[in-house]
């Protein structure tokens, strides 16, 4: 999260934080990427007003157990 604030601000101590508690370089690496895509399209998909898919669940909530409504 910090990252997508203030990308330059303890990046070193972050990245170091992460080695520290085990991950290589690559996975940090990757982690960035895929975390950065995310942050992209997230925020392309506001600017165009694109509306919540309605069939994803907030986290947490429980399916639907009953018949299928069609």
């Amino acid at each position: 999260m910090s990252f997508a604030v203030l990308p330059l601000v303890g990046a070193k101590a972050h990245v170091q934080a992460l080695r520290d508690a085990g991950f290589a370089d690559r996975a940090i690496h990757d982690a960035t990427q895929v975390v950065a895509y995310f942050h992209y399209i997230n925020r392309i998909a506001e600017g165009l007003g694109v509306p919540l898919e309605d069939f994803v669940l907030p986290w947490g909530a429980q399916p639907h157990r009953g018949p299928v409504q069609r």
